[in-house]
């Protein structure tokens, strides 16, 4: 994973995106952050400047989302290798 990737910023549009790639509703998000779920709604849409003083919760939830992804990336390239390994330990003489 590349630290570009990182930085996350937070905007309207990226603030969805985050809280759907959690699998989050705006009532999850907003019960993790401790706020109205009204809030979120108008973060979202931009009606309203997300807080800062939430930015470094989001920061964390955006790693999260990062280290989420690549697991579900990595884990099938994982698999696949044990089982190239585990077939070629079976012995001929078993088959």
């Amino acid at each position: 994973m590349d630290d570009s990737s990182s930085s996350w910023k937070p905007d309207s549009l990226n603030l969805k995106q985050l809280r759907l790639r959690l699998g989050l509703s705006q009532c999850d998000l907003a019960r993790q952050l401790s706020i109205s779920t009204e809030i979120v709604r108008t973060w979202e849409e931009g009606s309203a400047e997300i807080s800062v003083s939430h930015t470094p919760q989001l920061e964390l939830l955006f790693q999260q989302a990062e280290m989420c992804s690549y697991e579900v990336y990595s884990q099938p390239l994982a698999e696949s290798e044990l089982e190239k390994n585990d077939l070629n330990q079976i012995e001929s003489s078993t088959i």
